[in-house]
């Protein structure tokens, strides 16, 4: 099973370069090396599986995706309002609906 990680940037298949931050944790604290199985995700609602390419030594990580798993889910909550809905949002569905 691949480690999960969320990142702030565009993603789509291919070569992603990931910087900042999110590099640093991922190569130092959680010790990515080239040729782990990751997915990364970014709050759009999928999940993008690959493997670590290339650890640098000034936190950059070069990964290769294969694409996404999944398209964004839509939530009907009926009967509930928006704030308890938040977290759900965040939690990888892209967009939700509100019946009251």
């Amino acid at each position: 099973m691949s480690e999960r990680f969320h990142v702030n940037c565009e993603l789509s298949a291919g070569l992603v370069r990931v910087t900042g931050p999110e590099a640093h944790h991922m190569a130092a604290v959680c010790r990515v090396r080239p040729g782990d199985a990751v997915t990364l995700f970014n709050g759009d609602g999928r999940e993008y599986p690959g493997s670590v390419a290339d650890v640098g030594k000034r936190d950059v990580l070069e990964l290769v995706l294969i694409g996404f798993l999944a398209e964004p889910a839509l939530l009907i909550v009926p009967g509930h309002d928006q704030a308890a809905v938040t977290g759900m949002v965040g939690s990888g569905v892209m967009t939700a609906k509100f019946k009251l």
